[in-house]
């Protein structure tokens, strides 16, 4: 991109915004912006997982290839549309990303880009606590994060590039 453009930005959601932190890790970037990213899946204290089996994802590949999900209603779909994996989690893919979170997390003080950070504040899929994560071992000089609240319980809280509540405010936020 840079051969075409002077001046490069990145954004993911989820699992893409851990790799457009990789990729600020890397090379020298415009800005960098993460949507509902991890730094972690799971963790002991304070307690969160959306799956306890999460800690056992090192073992379980061996034995288990897959976990079963919860088929999302047809008004969460409404509310927040998605087509993606659903209905089984992945054991050993998502036992090598919480593998490369953590490596993602060691170098994010290498992240010196203007870096913003947009999280659900009741994310139940990757834990609010993930967007402190990321801004606090960031060493960029500018630091943006947003919570954005949503008035529905039914779904994760956790597509705000497609919920109905979000999605608008998602785009003006990169975007602006």
């Amino acid at each position: 991109l840079r051969a075409r453009c002077p001046r490069v930005f990145v954004a993911g959601f989820s699992m893409g915004g851990t790799l457009a932190r990789a990729l600020a890790q890397r090379h020298e970037l415009a800005g960098v912006s993460t949507i509902s990213a991890p730094v972690f899946l799971c963790r002991l204290f304070p307690y969160f997982s959306p799956d306890p089996l999460l800690f056992c994802s090192g073992l379980l590949r061996f034995w288990r290839p897959r976990l079963a999900a919860s088929a999302p209603r047809p008004e969460s779909r409404r509310i927040a549309p998605w087509q993606g994996y659903e209905g089984a989690h992945f054991v050993r893919p998502l036992h090598s990303f919480k593998v490369a979170a953590g490596k993602v997390r060691q170098g994010l003080g290498r992240v010196t880009a203007p870096i913003l950070v947009l999280h659900g504040a009741r994310d139940r899929a990757v834990h609010p606590d993930n967007a402190w994560g990321i801004l606090s071992r960031v060493s960029s000089a500018r630091r943006e994060l947003h919570l954005l609240h949503m008035r529905e319980t039914l779904t994760s809280g956790h597509l705000l590039v497609t919920h109905e509540e979000t999605r608008a405010s998602v785009s003006a936020l990169v975007l602006g």
